[in-house]
C-alpha cells in the first residue's frame, strides 16, 4: 500500500533486481519501469511510447539492493493509501537476462549475448520515443522470428522479419528505428 513518502520495500529475491515494473491499482495510472541499464534516475512508461523521464520521484534515485527497492513520492509508484503492485526481476543464469545494446541500422543487426536461447524477448528504444516490441518462439518457431506484438498498442500482431533467436542470444534482422536504428540505444528483457 502506498504511503506517499519516499521509502524502501522488501522484495525477497535474495538478488539485486535488474527490472522493476510498478502499477498503482487504485487509480488509472501508468505502468512505471525501472531498468538497470537506464539507471535509478529515470523511468520508462510501458503503456506508451514516450521518452525516458528523468525523475527522482519514481525510484528515489536509489538503485535496488539484494533485499529492497526504493520508491519516491510519485503517485504512479507510491500514492498514499493506494493499492500498488510491483513485479521485480533479477537475472538468473540460463533463464533471464536484462541489458542494453546499440543499434547499427542495417539488416545485419547487432548480436545480443544472453548465455541461453531466449523464448521471449522484449526490446525498447531507451534514447528516444518508441514502441515496446515482443518476439517469442511459440507463435513463430523458426528463424527469422517475425511475429511481434507491441505492448503499448492495442493493435494486432504483425509479421515482419525482425530477429533470429540463437542458442546463446538473439540477432536483429531489420533496421527499423524501434529495434535497430543506427547509433540508437535500446534496452531488452529476455527469458
Amino acid at each position: 500500500t502506498g504511503n506517499g513518502t519516499a521509502r524502501t520495500i522488501s522484495h525477497s529475491l535474495s538478488a539485486v533486481p535488474k527490472v522493476l515494473l510498478v502499477k498503482n491499482r487504485s487509480v488509472t495510472n501508468d505502468w512505471n519501469l525501472y531498468h538497470h541499464s537506464i539507471g535509478n534516475t529515470h523511468r520508462l512508461i510501458i503503456n506508451n511510447t514516450t521518452i525516458k523521464e528523468d525523475t527522482d520521484s519514481a525510484w528515489n534515485d536509489t538503485t535496488p539492493t539484494s533485499s529492497v527497492f526504493s520508491v519516491g513520492t510519485n503517485t504512479n509508484v507510491n500514492q498514499n493509501t493506494s493499492a500498488m503492485t510491483a513485479f521485480c526481476w533479477a537475472e538468473k543464469q540460463g533463464f533471464s537476462k536484462f541489458g542494453s545494446y546499440i543499434g547499427n541500422g542495417n539488416a545485419d543487426g547487432p548480436f545480443v549475448f544472453t548465455g541461453f536461447r531466449p523464448a521471449w524477448v522484449l526490446c525498447r528504444k531507451s534514447s528516444g520515443t518508441g514502441n515496446w516490441n515482443i518476439t517469442d518462439t511459440k507463435r513463430n518457431t523458426g528463424n527469422p522470428h517475425g511475429k511481434q506484438i507491441e505492448i503499448n498498442s492495442d493493435g494486432a500482431e504483425f509479421d515482419n522479419v525482425r530477429l533470429d533467436i540463437l542458442s546463446n542470444g538473439f540477432k536483429h534482422r531489420a533496421s527499423g528505428s524501434d529495434i535497430n536504428g543506427s547509433g540508437t540505444s535500446y534496452i531488452y528483457m529476455a527469458f
